[in-house]
């Protein structure tokens, strides 16, 4: 069985129905596709546009927001 591939757009949409109250915009997916944190997305040669697995959405957590702590000794 081959898996499921989605577009950004398609990945925005069902982010959207998972955070109905702060759905992030489509910019914010693009940066969170090209940063890696979707597994196993790659460019598609087809069409130059990112194909995302669907199976990288089922444990996918908005990444937090700003920059992270200081350590001590920073």
């Amino acid at each position: 069985m081959q898996e499921q591939l989605l577009t950004i757009r398609q990945v925005e949409a069902i982010l959207a129905e998972r955070w109905p109250d702060d759905p992030p915009a489509h910019s914010t997916v693009k940066r969170w596709v090209a940063q890696g944190l979707f597994p196993g997305a790659f460019i598609h040669p087809l069409g130059n546009v990112w194909a995302i697995p669907r199976a990288a959405l089922n444990d996918f957590q908005r990444p937090q927001l700003g920059r992270p702590p200081k350590k001590e000794g920073d």
